[in-house]
Order: structure tokens, then sequence, then C-alpha cells
């Protein structure tokens, strides 16, 4: 019963061994990286959104801190014989915290989110956000980026 008892004890440190490596793995490290994500109309992030074509590029810049700095650059999309672009979009952490996303003067195609939790914008996750076009009969819309994959940039 003690050498059952003993080998118990090292499968299951073993196994909690193999969690914490497993959750480093995937542990992103400081620095910049090309975004693959895709815009979705379900939770689940299985439904490509028709404003996923307004997604031109996504950087993200991780400071090793736990955040993450979000660069979005939209482009004109059309539906429905209107042509428009992304107004402004708000993405959500895993806690409901709202990040609205911000622009530069005279820039109306790149958008800005500061200080978003690193643990939230990993790849697998899908964020809840919220998206406003400037084509009148879409208006806001509730979407979904799922990270598909997260690309380091070489050092400048």
């Amino acid at each position: 019963m003690k050498k059952l008892f003993k080998k118990l004890a090292t499968l299951a440190m073993a196994a909690v061994m193999m969690v914490g490596v497993g959750a480093a793995a995937f542990a992103v490290d400081a620095g910049t990286y090309d975004v693959n994500a895709t815009l979705c109309k379900d939770a689940a992030g299985t439904q490509t959104s028709m404003g996923n074509s307004g997604i031109a590029s996504i950087e993200a810049t991780f400071d090793g801190n736990g955040n993450v700095d979000i660069t979005l650059v939209s482009k004109p999309v059309s539906y429905d014989g209107e042509t428009g672009q992304l107004d402004s979009f708000t993405l959500y952490d895993k806690m409901g915290i709202d990040y609205k996303a911000t622009q530069n003067a005279g820039d109306d195609l790149t958008f800005y989110i500061t200080g978003f939790p690193a643990d939230d914008f990993a790849v697998g996750k899908v964020l809840t956000g919220e998206f406003t076009s400037y084509i009148s009969i879409m208006g806001t819309r509730t979407g979904y980026l799922r990270i598909d994959g997260l690309t380091l940039k070489p050092a400048a």
C-alpha cells in the first residue's frame, strides 16, 4: 500500500509540473508581434464576420510586465452598396473592463489600445468587443476578435 501511495504521489507531482511547464510555454516574451486574428460574429469564434475584411493589420507590443499595446490598422469595406470603414472599437478583458481604442489626429484608419492585459491577448483567445463602422446600416455591432497567431517581429 505504501508503494502504491508513493507512485500515485509521484505521478501527481509529475502532472503538476507538466501543467506548469505547459502554461509557461504559452507565455509571450516582451517584444512586438504581428498578429494573425479573425473578426468573428460569434463568441465561440467560429463564424467569420463580414467586418473581418476591414482589418488590414494588427500589431501587439508586449511589455514583459503583463500588458500589451495593440495597434489595429483598418481599411475600407463595402456592404450593400455602401463603402465605409471602422469608426471606433472597444475590447473587453476577461473581467469585463473596457479598453476603448484611440486615434491620432489626421489618421482615421489606425486605432490604438494601451495597457490591455497580456494574459487575455494570447493565441486561441476570443476577445469580446464593440465595433462601429461608418456604414450606416451596420451601426455598432458586438464582435469577437479571435487571436490565431503571433509572429515576433525582428528587432530594428
